[in-house]
């Protein structure tokens, strides 16, 4: 299923790169556009509005997480609707459908997070931290594939589910810390935003990029509670999706 879904992903990444005259150039100019926007409302427009150091940095590891999340959540979750000729034509799984959606982005946000440490100059040198940036777009990865698949076989059964699923995604941004850091939110609230997985995976990406970067999590536990939360995440997908694929067939 692995493999399959994998070409499949790259099939999609080649049609589309066809389609458009930018190619895979604006899989990266699009981001740098909103990190350029929103860098100008807050830090000049609103003039010191951010009192964050690094705050260029700090915005634009929290739009690029982000914006992999959203874009990869509203893809894969209409991947069984908008392919449901190959699901009801086709002994292909419903999870193979959704997982080569989220491979594609996964492939895009990959040549994104190259590109952008290059701008950076981090790749002049070796670094450890390289590593643990893989690992944690690895558990990101899985996270969103393991939300996308409940979302995309939620939305057969029920339409108006992708209502639902846009206020939750835009829920997720503010509560996220896309725009400022964990350090600058009053301390009762600090562990209400932390709460929030995506949360974690943008202030631990931040720590590990970001050189002498403080953050207020707990390092360790917030990777403990990271890999504990996606994996319960992951299982509870995998479960649903063989309690109501039969069910999503039938509806299609």
């Amino acid at each position: 299923m692995l493999l399959i879904s994998s070409l499949r992903a790259l099939y999609t990444l080649k049609s589309e790169t066809k389609r458009t005259y930018l190619s895979f150039v604006w899989w990266i100019v699009a981001p740098a556009i909103d990190i350029a926007v929103l860098y100008f409302v807050f830090s000049i427009l609103l003039g010191g509005f951010s009192k964050t150091t690094n705050f260029a940095a700090v915005l634009s590891i929290g739009i690029v997480i982000f914006s992999w999340f959203s874009n990869s959540v509203n893809n894969a979750s209409n991947a069984i609707v908008g392919q449901k000729h190959i699901a009801i034509n086709t002994p292909i799984k419903l999870i193979s459908l959704v997982l080569s959606v989220s491979l594609s982005d996964l492939f895009k946000q990959l040549i994104v997070v190259f590109v952008g440490l290059l701008l950076l100059k981090l790749l002049t040198t070796f670094s450890i931290n390289y590593f643990y940036l893989l690992c944690i777009i690895f558990v990101q990865f899985f996270f969103i594939f393991s939300f996308s698949l409940i979302t995309a076989l939620i939305i057969p059964l029920i339409p108006d589910f992708k209502l639902v699923l846009s206020v939750i995604v835009q829920v997720m941004m503010f509560s996220s810390g896309v725009f400022f850091s964990i350090n600058n939110i009053p301390e009762q609230f600090k562990s209400l935003i932390i709460l929030n997985p995506l949360a974690n995976i943008i202030e631990l990406s931040r720590f590990v990029i970001i050189d002498n970067y403080e953050s207020p999590l707990a390092i360790s536990s917030s990777i403990s509670a990271l890999v504990i939360t996606t994996g319960i995440l992951f299982i509870v997908a995998i479960l649903f999706h063989q309690l109501v694929s039969d069910k999503v067939r039938k509806v299609l």
